[in-house]
């Protein structure tokens, strides 16, 4: 469009005046010169506008991809206007410039408009957003960390991940424990399954001597005496061993059924043949409790019975038309089949079985270690105020923002006013500022 009126301006001058060929070249001349110094001006105006651009899209606080693609779009165009300037027409320029003011138009606009600047909660009908100013002084949340965590262990958890790898072992090397195939972080390594990560240690090490290791046929750096010295540590954080006095047990329960004896020989009738054959069956405690049931007498049930106490064992539903009864025999067939297995389990069993049985019992069910969550390092920056008194966080907050800062997920379920709501806005501000989330939900 441009073209074709300048076109038509040039004729018209031709049919008022002629002009001679010299003058004709020299105002050619003229003309580059010109064309040059506004094309120079035209990429280092169009510099400008893009950088104005890049400026206003990255302080956009919560990015959509659209945003981020502009970004890398504009950021590209910016490094090939410096590298290749004459590679962009004129027209170019001035549909990237056009281009540019429409961005910074849009998103000032929105500026404007989406966030509302207060000082005071006030809600008003049409503001979505809102962004809350206050006078005040910006303090580390580190003033509410626990005076027992040293400076070494919270620039070692600086290092550490969501998942507990401990990203430079090297420097943190006291902190650092080494399973399966990962250097992880004394506070994530000391939770969870202790029983598996002590057998886990087993089968990590191939010990060389006493106080050293081969961890992939090679010596860890700064690692002797690391075998024990992971092994203390789990060892000082395994749950208490449960006694058998201490242990209370269904025979309904998973763990029963899978408790294995080995294998027996059992009369079994066959509905085919019409015969009692002798089979080998798997043998469990659940199958063992069963027989042993079968040989009491109905005095032993307290008005249950052999066959409900072993409906019971096998899970199986009671049914009738009749609920009260239903729930009658639920109860009193779990008072006989409970207190029955107790007693089973102390006085019928062998002491190797009995042995096996607490073992196991810890092993699968009294096995979880759970850290104090509280002692776990803040790193962000707040104010130091909150309702007009300095703000001091209780360790019940302090455990809450630990376990969801450590884990990058949770759910707080305090009682009312235990301080739920500011636990979930500070462990979401921990994680924008040590750059684990862009756009938490809470």
């Amino acid at each position: 469009m441009f073209e074709d009126l300048f076109l038509e301006e040039e004729s018209k001058v031709e049919n008022k005046v002629a002009v001679s060929k010299d003058r004709i070249a020299e105002s050619e001349n003229s003309s580059k010169v010109e064309n040059q110094n506004d094309n120079d001006i035209s990429v280092a105006g169009t510099q400008e506008k893009i950088e104005w651009v890049l400026s206003t899209l990255n302080n956009i606080k919560f990015k959509s991809p659209t945003i981020t693609a502009e970004i890398r779009k504009y950021e590209k165009l910016r490094e090939d206007l410096l590298a290749k300037p004459t590679s962009f027409s004129e027209e170019k320029l001035k549909d990237l410039i056009e281009k540019s003011d429409r961005i910074i138009s849009i998103h000032n606009t929105k500026n404007q408009n989406e966030y509302k600047i207060q000082t005071k909660p006030e809600l008003k009908k049409g503001i979505l957003k809102y962004q809350f100013s206050k006078q005040d002084e910006i303090v580390n949340t580190s003033l509410h960390n626990s005076s027992d965590i040293t400076n070494e262990q919270i620039e070692s958890l600086r290092d550490t991940s969501y998942d507990g790898t401990l990203n430079n072992h090297g420097k943190h090397y006291q902190f650092a424990n080494f399973i399966n195939g990962n250097w992880v972080h004394d506070f994530y390594y000391t939770e969870g399954n202790i029983y598996a990560k002590l057998e886990q240690l087993e089968r990590d090490f191939c010990r060389s001597s006493a106080s050293n290791f081969l961890i992939n046929d090679e010596i860890g750096t700064g690692t002797a005496g690391q075998y024990e010295k992971q092994k203390a540590l789990l060892e000082n954080v395994l749950p208490k061993a449960k006694s058998l006095d201490e242990i209370y047990i269904s025979p309904n329960h998973e763990f029963v059924h899978k408790f294995e004896l080995g294998q027996i020989e059992k009369d079994q009738y066959n509905h085919i043949t019409k015969r009692t054959e002798s089979i080998i069956i798997d043998y469990n405690l659940a199958e063992r409790f069963k027989d042993f049931v079968g040989t009491l007498s109905s005095e032993a049930f307290a008005g249950s019975s052999a066959w409900e106490v072993r409906s019971f064992v096998d899970n199986e539903t009671v049914t009738g038309s009749d609920k009260e009864r239903n729930a009658l025999v639920r109860e009193r067939r779990k008072a006989a089949a409970n207190d029955l297995f107790y007693k089973f389990v102390r006085e019928e069993l062998s002491e190797d079985i009995r042995n096996r049985f607490v073992k196991e019992f810890n092993r699968n069910y009294n096995n979880i270690h759970v850290p104090d969550y509280s002692k776990f390092p803040l790193f962000s920056r707040i104010h130091l105020h909150f309702k007009g008194q300095k703000l001091r966080l209780t360790e019940v907050q302090k455990a809450g923002i630990g376990r969801q800062t450590t884990k990058g997920v949770g759910l707080l379920a305090h009682e009312v006013g235990f301080g739920k709501t500011l636990s979930g806005i500070l462990s979401m501000h921990e994680a924008m500022e040590r750059g684990n989330a862009k756009r938490p939900i809470m």
